[in-house]
């Protein structure tokens, strides 16, 4: 089975905080800070993107997923002290 695995790296701000994992528009996991989710899809290519709370997006990954598994890596940086945060979405080698 085709499976998208996203990792999200344990960081020590907002590890305790979870984060959305959006495959193709629909929400489909929450994953905290050091977690890794494994998500069946069909095969093919599917967008990928994290979301904090209701605003805050990563960047759309495109993957053409087949037999073999990818792998994603998402991160959150605080970038100031009000609370704002960046997401990050990458593949994993």
């Amino acid at each position: 089975m085709p499976v998208i695995r996203v990792t999200r790296i344990k960081q020590p701000v907002l590890s305790i905080k979870r984060i959305d994992v959006v495959i193709d528009g629909k929400v489909v996991g929450k994953i905290w800070g050091g977690g890794t989710m494994d998500f069946t899809v069909t095969p093919g290519r599917h967008t990928v993107n994290t979301r904090f709370e209701l605003f805050t997006k990563s960047p759309m990954v495109e993957v053409d997923v087949g037999d073999e598994l990818v792998h994603l890596e998402a991160s959150v940086e605080q970038i100031n002290n009000l609370g704002s945060v960046r997401l990050y979405l990458k593949h994993v080698q």
